[in-house]
């Protein structure tokens, strides 16, 4: 995914240059510089909007996804007044750019994301209550110097905020942005939204989980649920890109292969799912993978590792997903599919 990066003066005025490894640089030079450190994020692009009066610096590391040719970031509102950077894709952006079409004749997103500053103008914070995917922004309103950061309610794109010692706020993807300048810093919350001016922004919680106390006993409805499943997968289909699938061979990941495939042919009868299997030589998961593979026709890839690829890579993996938790690192099986001696082009 992208990376995102942001800093704002904690009373809207210029930040001085300041010293730093015995040289003077700007908030453009630092706010450059740090977020480089995330630039594996977004190999594509790097975009940097500064409002030097104000002390704000926003940057986009770019994987270009959707609107590969239009998407770039920062986006602007068209008085120049709403700056946004985002990370993640919205998967409804496509029934709220109609929407605001109905309002304002035609209008056509330049990306996904981009129905975020459009929402902003006519809600507010409530936008959040019209865009559903997997997000993490930060929205910048010069007319009132007011910030707003907002995370996924299940917290799938990595977000971060801290305070350096100045009180100025600091916003990033990733921790190793932050470390050097704030001793102050934590994981932004699934669900959560801070908004105000950076002296004084306020934690609110957008997303409550409705947990179910009793489970009503009913007759499974296949159609519905295979309409719904259907439904989920169409939605992150939506890209302009080349795109494979992860398959193992066990339900999961054999039902989302086979409904991609499937909608996929909807438009093109001749088209092959890319799908990918990742293992030790001999592992199980590759005989089930082949047998869905052949069942759906995909262009279907083995990807072999050894156990020392796996011990060699960790150091990597824990830099990258800033994590010793196991159940995360144990993903270097996928990320291997990425390594330069295995490159797909996905």
């Amino acid at each position: 995914m992208c990376g995102i990066f942001a800093i704002f003066s904690k009373d809207g005025q210029p930040i001085e240059p300041k010293i730093y490894h015995g040289c003077v640089h700007t908030l453009r030079e630092i706010a450059y510089r740090q977020s480089g450190k995330q630039r594996h994020r977004g190999p594509d692009d790097t975009g940097v909007k500064v409002i030097p009066e104000d002390g704000v610096v926003l940057i986009h590391e770019r994987l270009a996804v959707v609107g590969v040719h239009t998407g770039h970031q920062p986006l602007v509102s068209e008085s120049g007044d709403v700056i946004v950077v985002a990370n993640g894709e919205i998967y409804n952006y496509l029934e709220q750019s109609a929407e605001i079409a109905k309002k304002r004749g035609h209008y056509k997103p330049k990306s996904d994301c981009n129905v975020i500053v459009e929402l902003y103008e006519e809600y507010g914070e409530q936008l959040l209550e019209y865009i559903t995917g997997m997000f993490a922004f930060v929205l910048y309103d010069k007319r009132t110097k007011s910030i707003l950061i907002a995370r996924d309610p299940f917290g799938i794109i990595p977000l971060y905020i801290g305070e350096d010692v100045d009180g100025n706020v600091w916003v990033a993807s990733e921790m190793k942005c932050l470390v050097e300048f704030c001793p102050k810093l934590e994981l932004f919350r699934p669900g959560e939204l801070r908004v105000g001016p950076a002296n004084n922004l306020q934690r609110k919680t957008y997303f409550k989980e409705q947990w179910i106390e009793h489970v009503p006993t009913q007759t499974v409805d296949l159609t519905l649920l295979r309409s719904k499943f259907e439904s989920a997968v169409r939605s992150h289909l939506q890209c302009d890109v080349p795109f494979g699938a992860l398959l193992s061979g066990g339900v999961d990941s054999s039902l989302v292969a086979s409904i991609a495939s499937k909608l996929r042919r909807e438009g093109d009868p001749k088209y092959r799912l890319k799908t990918f299997s990742v293992g030790l030589r001999n592992a199980p998961d590759f005989k089930a993978a082949r047998l869905v593979a052949d069942y759906i026709d995909s262009d279907h890839t083995e990807v072999i590792f050894e156990i020392d690829d796996a011990l060699d890579g960790i150091r990597d993996i824990i830099y990258h997903l800033e994590t010793y938790d196991v159940t995360t690192v144990r993903c270097f099986a996928y990320v291997i599919i990425g390594t330069p001696h295995q490159k797909y082009g996905y």
